[in-house]
């Protein structure tokens, strides 16, 4: 219910749901959603939690961002390839 016709939602207490046409897709919804809830918190803190002294993003400059992100041919799979050199860089080499 709480995700409804959106591809990714943020839940209280629970994190980021993502949905998408593949496992990369969903993936990738969810990290990049948690890396800006992250950046926002952060701005968040750094205003001293004065929500009202950050600026929002116009709802036209958000739209447009938005429809131009969904359409980036390749950015999903761009994006799954940079997390699974991140986790090699970590953990070493995975056999994926």
């Amino acid at each position: 219910r709480a995700l409804g016709k959106r591809r990714a939602v943020m839940l209280a207490n629970h994190g980021v749901v993502a949905v998408g046409a593949t496992i990369v897709e969903a993936t990738v919804r969810a990290v990049l959603l948690e890396s800006a809830l992250r950046l926002r918190a952060d701005a968040l803190a750094a205003a001293g939690g004065r929500l009202s002294a950050l600026s929002p993003m116009p709802s036209g400059a958000a739209k447009r961002m938005s429809e131009e992100f969904d359409v980036q041919r390749g950015r999903d799979e761009a994006v799954w390839a940079y997390l699974e050199r991140e986790v090699e860089r970590v953990l070493g080499a995975v056999d994926w």
